[in-house]
């Protein structure tokens, strides 16, 4: 039987260039594979990382993708509408409800997002835990993610505004700032690698009093309100109500297939 090794060899050896460019670009090709399949793999490990504490997310009509987005992932394809603040209460006082955390999104600081937290944030997220500190118990005391550089007891101005406007403005000379207002780092999180480590968080009371100290009144009112129903059969209750005229809500699963 005839070895064809010699003759593939001379005919490599012929055409040298464009057979080292095949080479290249497979090499480039299988490489290019692997980067995108990891890539993936780190997006939707992240994902899940940033989602899987919340069964139940209820927020003004509008957009569920918007809303999972923003409050799974705290991005946001537009500002949400917000709340009425009667919702909030109803669910407070709901016994369905184990628990609750409402999250406003009104400020920034440096591109990072201020994000408003109710007092059962800690229990809604049990994921974020802390590497330092302490949660914060009063208005303007404050938790940074992990990947915010800030250090317990540092001070900090926030800005109007949050989302891409505020993050490509985050370095600028700031004429926007609460500046007569300062929150004060109490505690930092151990990082989760997802999207939570790069925000900081407070209670959304004193995000509400700055801004209607300031005139914004309108501002009296959540972006979305994490929820803990008290069991299965209570979440899908909740979802089937919340999901009606004025009002929309998103649950873990519709969270984990934005991923």
């Amino acid at each position: 039987m005839m070895n064809p090794l010699p003759m593939v060899a001379a005919e490599f050896r012929q055409h040298l260039a464009s057979s080292l460019g095949i080479l290249v670009l497979l090499a480039f090709a299988c490489s290019g594979t692997v980067a995108v399949s990891l890539a993936e793999r780190g997006l939707r490990q992240a994902g899940v990382a940033g989602s899987r504490d919340t069964d139940l997310v209820v927020g003004a009509a509008g957009s569920q993708i918007n809303l999972v987005l923003a409050s799974g992932f705290l991005q946001q394809l537009e500002p949400l509408p917000l709340v009425d603040v009667a919702i909030l209460e109803r669910l407070q006082h709901d016994p369905r409800v184990a628990a609750l955390s409402p999250l406003v999104f009104a400020d920034s600081w440096q591109g990072l997002p201020i994000v408003g937290i109710g007092p059962d944030f800690p229990a809604i997220k049990p994921t974020l835990r802390l590497a330092d500190g302490q949660w914060p118990a009063a208005d303007f005391e404050l938790v940074a993610g992990a990947d915010a550089g800030l250090a317990i007891g540092q001070r900090i101005h926030g800005s109007h505004g949050e989302g891409e406007a505020a993050r490509a403005a985050g370095q600028a000379a700031d004429h926007d700032s609460h500046a007569e207002t300062a929150y004060t780092v109490v505690g930092i999180l151990a990082p989760q690698r997802s999207p939570w480590d790069r925000a900081l968080y407070t209670p959304h009371t004193g995000i509400w009093e700055l801004h209607h100290h300031e005139g914004e009144s309108h501002n009296q009112g959540v972006s979305a309100i994490l929820v803990k129903p008290a069991g299965f059969a209570q979440a899908y209750q909740l979802k089937a109500e919340y999901a009606g005229s004025g009002s929309t809500a998103g649950s873990r699963q519709q969270q984990q297939q934005q991923q």
